[in-house]
């Protein structure tokens, strides 16, 4: 967590780098307003596994995951009021982000949520 100027300035000094040697760039990070500036695809994880991917304005758009919007309702905005909807139930299941899924189904208790191709991009979740 770095003020704004200086995140900027730590951003475009990436960029140029990668621009200027055709390099790639790995970012691991949880601040999503900074991806779609420096990446074309995500990849979202949650407990070590890959829950989402796809390129960045897809996933970023219109995420599938109830984790990936979850994170997306977390970033701040200048209008509106913060809306994170994540639930504490405390049970266990299969898949890692049952207890704290809003969409879960019973079949999420039995097992995990299979990554799979969906439109754009790919996601763990039954519902998806």
């Amino acid at each position: 967590m770095i003020d704004a100027s200086l995140k900027a300035e730590v951003l475009k000094l990436l960029l140029d780098v990668t621009s200027k040697y055709g390099m790639g760039l790995i970012t691991i990070t949880h601040d999503f307003s900074i991806v779609p500036v420096i990446s074309e695809k995500v990849i979202v994880m949650y407990r070590g596994r890959i829950v989402e991917e796809g390129p960045t304005t897809s996933v970023l758009r219109k995420p599938k995951h109830p984790y990936t919007q979850a994170l997306m309702s977390a970033i701040p905005r200048l209008r509106g009021e913060l809306s994170l909807k994540v639930r504490e139930w405390g049970e266990e299941g299969a898949c890692p982000f049952y207890s704290r899924c809003p969409l879960r189904v019973d079949e999420c208790k039995i097992k995990e949520p299979p990554l799979r191709e969906v439109q754009e991009g790919k996601v763990s979740c039954f519902l998806a």
